[in-house]
């Protein structure tokens, strides 16, 4: 049986000016599970990211990590959850590629100086941007911005992954070289989207937030494919898959 990568119990949030981000969850996710959190604007998909490794510390409840309980957004959970923003601003902050990538194996000292160039150089060549260490970001797609966003998160090797929407506001390519990037990553996922195929191809979990509950959670071509349950929380089946049907679906995969 494969051991529980994150542990959470009655887990609250609650925002400066009283707003409730997140009511009372409890979820258990194993080691190589990838799981979709699904919800309308506002249901706590990014609270509940920015939770697990105390970037947004909650206001009650207990959350583990590999078996270990987090406290503070200490090193040690940093070193083992790594997380990418939605926005890849939020991310890349250096003058250069190479800069974003080597800050956080640099800043835990997983590396040295003479590595440091071959993990920006492996980093870059598992989201297919190899020889853009000295570009900077500004230099770059928005596409390819999401990539290296990636990048600087594989660079220090974590075992559990969060991602907050990796393909909103791409184009049809980008945001296919996104997905297969997504399925390539050998590691304990949780991605929020409510990009219904991208989730059925990526994900094999799905759970539904509203308002900061945990209202549903269950296999993802169950839940992604119940029309009537996704329209109950704001969300919808795409015309494709109603088309190709639960048979089809996995042709998608």
């Amino acid at each position: 049986m494969k051991k529980p990568a994150i542990q959470l119990k009655n887990i609250s949030y609650t925002y400066d000016d009283g707003t409730t981000g997140l009511k009372n969850i409890t979820l258990n996710i194993k080691k190589g599970e990838s799981i979709a959190l699904l919800g309308p604007n506002g249901a706590g998909k990014s609270t509940l990211l920015q939770s697990i490794p105390h970037i947004l510390k909650p206001t009650q409840g207990e959350i583990k990590v590999l078996g270990h309980k987090v406290k503070n957004n200490e090193e040690w959970v940093r070193r083992k959850v790594s997380i990418v923003f939605q926005d890849p601003h939020d991310q890349l902050f250096m003058p250069t590629v190479f800069e974003d990538i080597a800050f956080g194996p640099m800043q835990l000292e997983i590396c040295n100086k003479n590595s440091i160039e071959e993990i920006v150089k492996e980093s870059l060549k598992k989201v297919g941007l190899p020889g853009k260490e000295q570009k900077g970001s500004h230099d770059l797609s928005f596409g390819q911005k999401k990539r290296i966003a990636l990048a600087t998160v594989l660079s220090m090797n974590p075992e559990i992954v969060l991602l907050d929407e990796p393909v909103s506001n791409l184009d049809p390519g980008a945001r296919e070289n996104m997905i297969k990037l997504l399925k390539q990553i050998d590691k304990t996922k949780i991605i929020a989207s409510n990009d219904i195929e991208m989730v059925l191809q990526t994900c094999s979990k799905a759970i539904i937030l509203q308002n900061g509950e945990l209202k549903k959670q269950g296999p993802a071509e169950k839940i992604l494919t119940d029309n009537q349950l996704l329209k109950k929380y704001g969300l919808r089946v795409p015309s494709i898959i109603k088309a190709l049907g639960k048979e089809g679906l996995k042709h998608l995969k």
